[in-house]
């Protein structure tokens, strides 16, 4: 397998796992409206029959639908859901460096204290936290923390920015 084939199936596995992780988050904090706003009956209808119309900023690149729906399956989550917070948090992934100014990361914009756990001393306030890259990224030390990170490409490492 091709080097250019493997960084995909771990950029897909990252985004899955990124995706389901923040279930519990997501419920609190997207409405029906927003779900209502990006995901119309005629888009998905379109989706079914297996043909989308073309990318605008509404409408969700059919490259996410399996990764959304495995992650919705995976973590009891409604696969409308996820692609709200996506479409709300980065544009699907459009956004360029996909780091927002009080330092959340990620496809789906974690803080780094939601990310890595609440639990490290530096976390407060808001979750910016002041976390040395190996720590953020230690799946051990998110499980000790409790954190939502998850190693989704099996490399060691939870990377909430994919770098």
């Amino acid at each position: 397998m091709g080097k250019t084939m493997m960084k995909k199936k771990r950029k897909r596995r990252a985004l899955l796992i990124s995706l389901g992780s923040i279930s519990a988050l997501l419920f609190l904090t997207i409405g029906i409206f927003m779900i209502a706003h990006i995901v119309n009956e005629q888009q998905m209808n379109r989706f079914l029959d297996g043909w989308l119309s073309g990318y605008s900023n509404d409408e969700i690149p059919a490259e996410y639908f399996p990764i959304y729906q495995d992650a919705a399956q995976e973590y009891e989550i409604p696969w409308q859901v996820l692609a709200a917070v996506h479409r709300i948090e980065t544009k699907f992934s459009t956004m360029d460096p996909m780091v927002s100014p009080v330092g959340a990361e990620g496809h789906m914009q974690f803080m780094p204290c939601t990310w890595h756990g609440w639990s490290h001393p530096s976390c407060d306030d808001v979750g910016a936290g002041d976390i040395p890259e190996d720590e953020l990224t230690d799946p051990a030390m998110i499980d000790t923390n409790g954190g939502y990170g998850v190693d989704a490409s099996g490399s060691g490492d939870a990377d909430p920015g994919m770098k």
